[in-house]
């Protein structure tokens, strides 16, 4: 084997979590180098990505695939209810219990990710043990 010449192995089938996948970091440094392996024929043949953010309040997605209905329903084959949906209509409606209740809806989405941040972070902790 020549100087300066490494031998490639194809690494093992691994999975590669992006925590934060819409920052900044993720978008100029990290995807990049991910294509430019994947282009390279460098990742596992058996290889996932996944990309985890905290944008619990990204209205478009859910008011595409909820059909904005603000009744509950438990039927899947009927337009359901998407909090973020019912904070802007409370917020943007003429009553002013409508307005408290868009406040509360806030709370609640709010605590939502902040239990998921935490659950998270439990997790990882459990399975990978305290940072030293």
């Amino acid at each position: 084997m020549a100087v300066g010449q490494i031998a490639q192995k194809k690494p093992d089938p691994c999975s590669f979590v992006i925590f934060g996948v819409t920052g900044d970091l993720a978008h100029r440094l990290v995807v990049p180098a991910l294509y430019n392996l994947a282009a390279g024929d460098l990742l596992p043949d058996r290889f996932c990505l996944v990309g985890v953010a905290r944008i619990a309040g990204e209205t478009a997605p859910l008011l595409f695939t909820a059909l904005g209905n603000l009744n509950f329903t438990t039927s899947v084959t009927q337009p359901m209810q998407t909090l973020p949906h019912q904070i802007y209509e409370y917020a943007t409606g003429p009553f002013e219990e409508w307005h408290r209740l868009a406040w509360a809806s806030a709370l609640v989405l709010m605590a939502l990710v902040l239990l998921l941040g935490v659950t998270a972070r439990w997790a990882i902790r459990q399975r990978h043990g305290a940072a030293r």
